[in-house]
């Protein structure tokens, strides 16, 4: 009898390639995995979701120290294209465990980076009608921009951008507390949930700056078009 796979369920190898964009997550390579097909109804994929640490004993880079649901979890997976993905079983002392969780954050954070600049560059262009103060947050986001191409992380891209707005300084005051509190949320807890924003937007006072808790939760937490929520200043 042969042993026992712990394979990914179908849920977490999508979520897996939508965690990258659906590029490969090796730094040298970065193709695309996914395109259409010549059958109008399908879609042609060469992406593959791959243990870190092997499904069964016996396989590259088995842990035994692992429990079934951690081998078969998110954690424990690296979505790659055919090629990476043979290369790195065929050649596990050339790519063990270390490397391939580098290449997993790696490429996750360039994800994230990516959807930034996109959003960013939309509300450039958005926001710069506003009468008053579009002036000076569109040279905001510009700031924001620049940290990104220079290959800084989103949340210092955002920061960067803010601290960049005319805000005046009462307004600021209460506006610096709820920018804090979005971003800690969004990038530094382990396990963000609806319970996990609704407790936070609790402790906010109500008005002006729920309302920017709202929107930035929208814009940072829930990936809403910045356009959309320009569209209501």
């Amino acid at each position: 009898m042969g042993e026992t796979r712990d394979d990914f369920s179908k849920e977490t190898t999508r979520t897996l390639g939508e965690r990258v964009g659906l590029l490969c997550s090796n730094a040298a390579c970065r193709v695309l995995t996914k395109a259409a097909h010549s059958d109008d109804e399908r879609s042609l994929s060469v992406g593959v979701a791959c243990h870190i640490s092997a499904a069964a004993r016996g396989g590259p880079r088995y842990d035994e120290t692992q429990t079934s649901e951690e081998r078969g979890a998110i954690s424990n997976g690296l979505w790659l294209c055919a090629k990476c993905a043979t290369l790195i079983d065929k050649d596990p002392a050339r790519y063990p465990v270390q490397l391939l969780r580098q290449w997993k954050t790696q490429a996750e954070r360039e994800a994230t980076e990516r959807i930034g600049k996109q959003q960013l560059s939309i509300a450039q262009g958005v926001v710069s009608l506003i009468p008053g103060v579009g002036t000076g947050i569109s040279a905001a986001i510009s700031a924001g921009l620049a940290v990104l191409e220079g290959g800084g992380p989103l949340e210092v891209a955002i920061r960067t951008a803010y601290g960049a707005i005319p805000i005046p300084p009462g307004i600021r005051q209460i506006t610096d507390t709820v920018v804090d509190t979005v971003l800690k949320i969004a990038f530094h807890h382990e396990s963000l949930t609806d319970v996990v924003v609704n407790v936070a937007r609790d402790e906010i006072p109500e008005g002006l700056p729920r309302h920017v808790f709202d929107t930035l939760v929208n814009i940072v937490v829930h990936h809403q078009p910045i356009a959309r929520v320009a569209g209501g200043l």
